[in-house]
């Protein structure tokens, strides 16, 4: 199952739990798996289409969550998922395998883009 996936049968705080889960292995010293770095990359996306900036191939699982959820805090969503990803960015399994394959610029780039939706939201 994917993040989007089990957004159908949660509340907003699914968001900050999240994002939870990156900051707290960030504040003890480990690595984000890849999937816990995929599933914070797709949270901040979430946060990015409540914010009315959404990408363009946005799930329509997160765009029903959006929908559902209209007053998410994005007071406290927003600092958290940029927070998330900076710790994605630079320190995360994710980072490491797009690293080892060649193809970390370009998600370098998608991220980037993610932060400025987030910013401008």
């Amino acid at each position: 199952m994917t993040w989007a996936e089990g957004l159908e049968h949660a509340d907003e705080h699914i968001l900050e739990e999240t994002f939870d889960v990156v900051l707290q292995m960030e504040e003890q010293g480990d690595v984000p798996s890849s999937a816990q770095a995929a599933f914070a990359i797709a949270a901040a996306e979430t946060v990015a289409a409540l914010g009315e900036r959404p990408a363009e191939l946005l799930p329509e699982e997160v765009r029903q969550f959006c929908f559902d959820n209209p007053g998410v805090d994005l007071d406290e969503a927003l600092p958290l998922a940029m927070h998330a990803l900076g710790v994605v960015l630079h320190r995360s399994g994710l980072r490491a395998q797009l690293e080892d394959s060649g193809d970390v610029d370009d998600w370098e780039s998608e991220l980037e883009e993610l932060r400025d939706r987030l910013r401008a939201g």
